[in-house]
C-alpha cells in the first residue's frame, strides 16, 4: 500500500524547486554564494591571503542569508520577526498608557470659545466704552442636538 505524508495544517506545506530547497532557499543560498564570493575576492584584492584572517569575514557575509532562509522564529520569516522585535523592544513604550479624550469636554469648550468670539464681534460693532470688561458666556449655550445629553 502507497503511503503519503500529509502535513497537519496546510499552511505549514511550502513547494520545493531544487531537491530539498524551497524558492525562498535556493534564492538565500544563491546570495549567500554570492556574498562569500565577493568577500573573497575582496579580501584577495586587499592582500588577505591567510584562511584563518579570512574566516571571520566569511561568517559574517554568511549569516544574513542563511538566516532569512531558513529560519522562522515563531513560524514567521525571519524579516518579519526582525522588524516585529524592533517594534516591541525600541519603538513602541514598555509602559503604554491609556488615555482617553472626552469629547463632551472638547464640543463644550468650542462651543464656549464660539461664544466669547461672538461676543467680541458684537463689542466691536457697538461702540461701548473702553471699561467694559466683556463677560464670558457660561457653557450653557449648546446647540439642539446636544442638549439632550445634558
Amino acid at each position: 500500500m502507497i503511503e503519503v505524508s500529509v502535513p497537519r495544517d496546510i499552511r505549514e506545506y511550502e513547494p520545493t524547486v531544487i531537491g530539498t530547497l524551497t524558492t525562498r532557499q535556493l534564492i538565500c543560498s544563491v546570495a549567500l554564494v554570492l556574498m562569500v564570493y565577493g568577500g573573497w575576492f575582496l579580501e584577495k584584492a586587499i592582500g588577505i591571503a591567510d584562511p584563518v584572517s579570512q574566516a571571520p569575514l566569511f561568517i559574517f557575509l554568511a549569516i544574513p542569508p542563511f538566516l532569512v532562509g531558513w529560519q522562522k522564529p515563531y513560524g514567521m520569516p525571519f524579516e518579519k520577526f526582525i522588524v516585529k522585535a524592533y517594534q516591541d523592544n525600541f519603538r513602541a513604550p514598555q509602559k503604554r498608557i491609556y488615555k482617553v479624550e472626552n469629547m463632551w469636554d472638547v464640543i463644550l469648550e468650542e462651543e464656549h470659545k464660539e461664544a466669547i468670539a461672538e461676543q467680541r464681534r458684537n463689542r466691536a460693532n457697538v461702540s461701548q466704552p473702553k471699561s467694559e470688561v466683556i463677560k464670558e458666556t457660561p457653557r450653557s449655550k449648546l446647540p439642539d442636538e446636544l442638549k439632550a445629553y445634558r
